[in-house]
């Protein structure tokens, strides 16, 4: 049945036609690829410069795990677009911290196998790495 599903998308992805359109059409959602040692100083920068692209030419990126910033948001939270989404983003680090709290776990334990086989020994680490995908402020 998905296979269907797929070659039924297939077809009708080869009746489309192509288009120029704004840049404010897309949203780029990053995610954590497998963060290492090297990941802040070779990829995310990498990212980081795109985001800068994208977001100078209307488009929207997202960091998609909100998690993944803990111990780092306050460096986020500086650069903010207003207030108001600061102020988001603060809340749902809070609603993390008190979800990880109800499920009797912590928001700063420890990175996943794959990244200290990385190089990577903190939550903190891997969040500082994370920060260059972001958007860099004019």
């Amino acid at each position: 049945m998905g296979m269907d599903l797929i070659k039924e998308m297939a077809v009708s992805a080869d009746r489309s036609a192509r288009a120029p359109v704004s840049a404010k059409h897309l949203v780029l959602a990053l995610q954590c690829g497998g963060s290492d040692g090297y990941s802040g100083v070779t990829a995310n920068p990498a990212l980081g410069m795109a985001v800068d692209r994208l977001v100078r030419a209307g488009g929207t990126a997202i960091l998609s795990e909100t998690p993944e910033i803990y111990g780092a948001e306050h460096l986020l939270v500086r650069r903010a677009a207003t207030r108001e989404v600061a102020e988001k983003l603060v809340e749902r680090i809070r609603w993390w911290e008190e979800y990880t709290a109800r499920n009797d776990a912590t928001m700063d334990n420890n990175p996943s196998p794959g990244n200290k086989a990385g190089g990577l020994t903190t939550i903190l680490e891997k969040s500082l790495a994370l920060l260059p995908k972001a958007a860099q402020p004019d």
